[in-house]
């Protein structure tokens, strides 16, 4: 991965970002988890069964997850980039009741 990653959100564990696979030569989501706590035990070993888990699922409204891997000292994964208005923006601008129902 190379090119200028953008971040997408963070959460208490990792940070997602859209990202160009320079070998492919297409955007990605590159969730990444944080250098620190990837130190404390069990973490890892539960991001690696997020990805599989993540992996395993074939559904048109949820992204595929192509790649994992570890480099100095940092885990991450790879994920279909889906581009559009995230839930937290569609939640404020329309409401809970009706991100809910699609609208």
């Amino acid at each position: 991965m190379d090119g200028f990653p953008i971040e997408l959100g963070s959460g208490a564990v990792a940070t997602t970002y859209r990202a160009r696979d320079t070998v492919l030569n297409s955007l990605v989501a590159l969730k990444v988890i944080d250098r620190k706590i990837a130190k404390m035990p069990g973490v890892r070993s539960r991001f690696l069964r997020e990805a599989r888990a993540a992996a395993q699922i074939h559904h048109p409204n949820v992204a595929r997850v192509s790649h994992y891997g570890e480099q100095d000292g940092e885990c991450f994964y790879v994920m279909e980039l889906v581009e559009g208005e995230t839930l937290e923006a569609k939640v404020r601008a329309r409401g809970s009741a009706a991100a809910r129902v699609g609208a």
